[in-house]
């Protein structure tokens, strides 16, 4: 099977899961209650339009890949920042979302709720990531 599907069917799945965390870490930070469907419409929006915007941005930037779409191998480095910018694009996508699923329509409450449970769900799974040499390079 192509690295390209095993890769996306992996990120499907692992972020359909942190989906459903992300929706149990901001029930914990909201006062007001959480709807469901804009946190699952939002994970699902974030995960192809981030990847996608990182992907693009570190092949402009760098002329090559993030996370071994083309041959399953990457550079710690450009991992690194390949994380940092999808987390980025997350918060900046979800945060629509975060604002509709909550009661509170304050923008600074879910800005805040944005980026915890973001940080909460994504740095775990980069370090996961980072720990598995197997996926990177020796290069470096």
């Amino acid at each position: 099977m192509d690295i390209t599907i095993i890769t996306f069917i992996h990120i499907f799945f692992i972020n359909t899961a942190f989906i459903v965390v992300d929706y149990f870490i901001l029930m914990k930070l909201s006062k007001t209650g959480v709807s469901f469907f804009p946190i699952l419409l939002g994970g699902i929006i974030s995960l192809f339009l981030g990847v996608f915007i990182t992907t693009q941005t570190i092949d402009h930037f760098y002329h090559n890949q993030w996370f071994g779409f083309s041959n399953g191998i990457v550079k710690k480095s450009l991992f690194l920042i390949g994380a940092v910018i999808l987390i980025l694009c997350n918060v900046l996508i979800e945060l629509p979302f975060y604002i509709f699923a909550t009661k509170n329509k304050n923008l600074l409450v879910s800005l805040k709720s944005a980026v915890i449970s973001n940080f909460i769900t994504n740095i775990p799974v980069g370090l996961l990531y980072l720990a598995g040499n197997m996926y990177y390079a020796h290069t470096e």
